[in-house]
């Protein structure tokens, strides 16, 4: 009786064993596909451990980011060289490893006939040695490298030779072949020793075999010098690949941190493709492949395949930090927040606005010491200057709005000898008062910059005057005729409204009281545009 239990007891054992070993499998892998899931540092030495061990086809996916800090765990070997595919599917393998004096580092050590996707990699490989690559440290046979991006830090004290780094493959084997489509290199490679700084790839240094690269960047930086050294690789096969600094010898199209970071590039990388987004940015940023998740972030513009258009779903803009706009897209939200209580400002916007809660003006003149201005029934106009009116705070944002392409053409209107200039950047004391540039003060009047108070500038999304008499210290407004400015003068016996300002527009007190003129020294003043005398 005792023995038959045991067996029953030991059946059961075996039976919840058989249940529970696929559920721990199925922990790893994803039979969709049969792909080994990959979410944890051990998950990837197991994966490292299966492909030296013989199973080099097999397939895997990264389903969180993984830092794997100093342990040195690379896919593949010399005798068993990885052909799978591997989809990063956008996540991130960070690495932080010196390795001595070894030689051949990178994640990935050897590939034959590999797919490589959606991989990013980060961080940084230090050596005594050489051969140390972002991505794949050599290649055999067919593959293909898509949507990958290498941020990591290559540093080289070797001594006896070029350093021989790489941003995404190091070798590149006689008859092997790469197609690397929409990749990124941004690390930095550093070279410790002179001798070093002759040799390094932005993406590929050894390049024996075929080497094709669509729509792929370099923005890393590095200190090589032009010997054995270039920006994509050796007799690389290039189409619409750009770079900010070049490794070595240039290859590709050059490009600007200003075109880079208005979003000019990643339309260019995206190229007329219209299945899907394949670069997009913060504006302000560096380009970027693209994440469906950073979409909610403020001022990411990118491909709407829906809708076959560039778009942004909160575009925000503030006079303290200019935004550099290089493509046209449709922002389903902007949003521009900026204080009206003087009841009149000059806008410079870099969208289509209808009027709401306001009136617009446009620049018609300018006469001695006054500036006309015309009231425009319209809309506002992109990158247009204009000077606005309104009693509370003016709606100067909205819902599917489109914002346009930076246009300098547009922020000038010329009448004779005056001129009124918007400006999307801004402008320091220094350069306004060297520019002779009039701005709107809470007082209703365009007071001339002086230099000397670095406090007193143009911002950004603002208008300003440029007189074409330069010894007038204020200019009055003119709408339709009927003048704001300073007209006549009155002896200041009587409480007015309004802040008080000198003659060189500096605020002196919020309203003419008694207790205004008692603390105030006699003189004239300007006060809800009125000359007064206090005495």
């Amino acid at each position: 009786m005792k023995h038959s239990i045991i067996t029953q007891r030991l059946g059961l054992f075996l039976f919840a064993l058989v249940l529970v070993a696929p559920a721990e499998a199925e922990s790893a892998s994803d039979n969709e596909g049969n792909y080994f899931n990959i979410a944890t540092k051990d998950n990837w030495q197991e994966f490292c451990k299966r492909v030296k061990s013989g199973e080099t086809a097999l397939n895997a996916k990264l389903t969180a980011d993984i830092d794997l800090g100093s342990n040195l765990t690379m896919v593949g070997s010399g005798s068993q060289k990885y052909s799978g595919t591997f989809d990063g599917q956008g996540h991130t393998l960070t690495i932080d490893w010196n390795t001595g004096s070894a030689d051949g580092i990178a994640p990935i050590q050897y590939v034959n006939g590999a797919t490589i996707r959606n991989l990013h990699t980060k961080g940084r490989i230090t050596s005594s040695g050489s051969f140390l690559s972002g991505l794949v440290f050599a290649a055999f046979g067919t593959n293909t490298i898509s949507g990958c991006a290498s941020d990591v830090t290559l540093t080289s004290n070797y001594k006896d030779g070029p350093c021989r780094v790489a941003g995404m493959v190091h070798h590149v084997n006689k008859d092997a072949r790469i197609d690397f489509t929409d990749c990124l290199v941004k690390g930095m490679f550093d070279a410790t020793m002179q001798s070093g700084k002759q040799g390094m790839g932005g993406f590929i240094y050894q390049q024996f075999g075929t080497c094709t690269l669509n729509n792929c960047i370099y923005l890393g930086t590095n200190n090589a010098t032009h010997e054995f050294s270039y920006t994509f690789g050796k007799n690389a096969n290039l189409k619409n690949c750009y770079y900010l600094n070049a490794c070595g010898n240039a290859q590709g199209a050059p490009i600007t941190a200003e075109q880079l970071k208005s979003g000019y590039v990643a339309k260019l990388l995206q190229a007329d493709r219209t299945d899907r987004c394949y670069w997009a940015q913060v504006l302000g940023d560096m380009p970027d492949l693209y994440s469906e998740a950073d979409k909610a972030k403020t001022n990411y513009v990118y491909y709407d395949a829906a809708k076959k258009r560039w778009a942004c779903d909160d575009f925000r803009i503030t006079d303290d930090k200019p935004q550099p706009i290089g493509l046209d897209f449709t922002a389903a939200k902007a949003t521009y927040e900026r204080d009206f209580t003087a009841g009149k400002a000059t806008v410079c916007l870099p969208y289509e606005l209808p009027r709401n809660g306001f009136k617009v003006y446009k620049f018609s003149g300018g006469n001695n010491g006054k500036v006309y201005f015309k009231e425009a029934t319209d809309k506002i106009e992109a990158y247009k200057p204009y000077l606005l009116t309104a009693d509370g705070t003016p709606q100067l944002g909205g819902e599917n709005i489109q914002v346009k392409l930076f246009d300098p053409d547009a922020m000038v209107t010329i009448v004779n000898n005056h001129v009124f200039r918007g400006t999307i950047s801004g402008m320091d004391n220094a350069t306004a008062a060297g520019a002779n540039a009039y701005i709107l003060q809470d007082d209703g009047l365009f007071h001339k910059v002086t230099a000397g108070n670095p406090a007193v500038v143009v911002p950004p999304y603002h208008a300003y005057i440029v007189h074409g008499f330069r010894g007038a210290k204020q200019l009055s407004i003119v709408f339709e005729g009927e003048t704001t400015g300073i007209d006549g003068m009155t002896d200041g016996t009587t409480v007015t409204d309004g802040p008080v300002y000198d003659l060189q527009g500096r605020r002196m007190a919020d309203r003419l009281d008694d207790n205004a003129r008692r603390q105030l020294p006699a003189g004239v003043y300007i006060v809800g545009g009125r000359k007064v005398v206090v005495k």
